[in-house]
Order: structure tokens, then C-alpha cells, then sequence
């Protein structure tokens, strides 16, 4: 796919490299361009995203993906063992001690589906229900005054959520929960079957 259209006001443009890594996305909604561009490593992994706001960093710790760092900001996970099923996200600034760290933990479905996170104090801080193919029906995060927005990015095991495309990034190709179906070639082509 190189083109989408989401109802009369929102138009993306998904530019892909001979190795069928998504390198550019150009979304206009309501006559704003938003132009989005992508990097990768030597193993094929996102390594970065730059966008007119800058640039987001992501680092690996084999098919995992263990941090993202943005400006100061930084977010890490943690996962079971030899898995794709995460455990923890920790969140922090640059310059931050350990003590000013924002832990939250995940709880997944049986499917693997991540549903929620919880705080230090067990309470939710952010919750999610999913449709059939994978699109999010609702979010829904902490209340109250002190609540600060919880920055969840992962999906089912091993997706990660590209806010600026709708896509589900699954580290080899991305998948459009809207459409229900991969976007790019799947790299180990005929051999992966007919969903190309």
C-alpha cells in the first residue's frame, strides 16, 4: 500500500525503500501535512523516525525493542524472558535520578494483548480495548490532577504503535489495524504465505 484515505479529510502517502521498510509518510488531515521520515540499522531494525518536531530514537536489544528516546525523555521496557511479552515500561527524563522514575506495570490478555498498566500503587494509569483486528475502540488513561498522560506505544507482543501513521510497526513489516491486513511485502515472500 502507498496510499490511504481515512474518510474525506485525512489523505497518507507511505514511501518504502528496495527493502520494503517504510522510509517516509506524508499524513495530511484537514489540510496540515505532517511529514514523518524513517532510518534503519545494518539488521533491518527502525533505528530512528524524524518528524518537523525531531527525532526519536529507538534502541534494540535483538528483535526487542528496549528503549525510545525522544528530546530528554526516555522510555524503556523490560520483558519476560527469551518473550515479547512485556513486563515493565519505566519512564524518565534526562538528568533524572532513579527516585523520579515512573514505573508501570503491563497486564496482558491470553492472547498477549497489552490491556493495561498499572502504577506503583496498583492503580490503573492507562487501559485500552481493542477491536477485532487490532485498531484501539478506546483508550482510556488516569484521572485527576496530578494524572500525567502515560506514553504506551507497544500493542500486541512485539508491535509497536506509529501514532503519526496508525500503523503497527512488527519490526520485519507494518500492519494496518484499520484495513486488517500487512502493508508491506513480507520479507520472506511466497514462503510467508498469501498474505504478502
Amino acid at each position: 500500500m502507498t496510499r490511504k484515505q481515512s474518510g474525506r479529510h485525512t489523505d497518507q502517502l507511505f514511501i518504502w525503500n528496495a527493502e520494503h521498510h517504510l522510509t517516509e509518510s506524508v499524513s495530511t488531515r484537514n489540510g496540515t501535512e505532517q511529514r514523518t521520515t524513517y532510518g534503519y540499522d545494518a539488521f533491518g531494525r527502525r533505528s530512528w523516525k524524524r518528524d518537523a518536531f525531531g527525532i526519536t530514537r529507538f534502541i534494540w536489544e535483538g528483535n526487542r525493542l528496549l528503549s525510545e528516546v525522544r528530546g530528554s525523555r526516555q522510555h524503556l521496557w523490560m520483558y519476560e524472558d527469551d518473550s515479547f511479552a512485556p513486563l515493565a515500561q519505566i519512564s524518565l527524563q534526562q538528568g533524572g535520578t532513579e527516585h523520579e522514575a515512573q514505573v508501570n506495570w503491563y497486564h496482558n490478555d491470553v492472547s498477549g494483548l497489552l490491556c493495561e498498566l498499572t502504577g506503583a500503587d496498583g492503580s490503573v494509569v492507562w487501559c485500552a480495548v481493542y477491536r477485532a483486528r487490532g485498531n484501539t475502540l478506546r483508550i482510556e488513561q488516569a484521572a485527576g490532577e496530578n494524572a500525567e498522560p502515560v506514553y504506551q506505544p507497544l500493542r500486541y507482543q512485539g508491535q509497536y504503535f506509529g501514532a503519526e501513521t496508525g500503523l503497527l510497526y512488527n519490526r520485519f513489516r507494518d500492519y494496518d489495524p484499520d484495513a486488517g491486513r500487512f502493508v508491506s511485502q513480507d520479507p520472506i515472500g511466497l514462503a510467508g504465505g498469501v498474505n504478502l
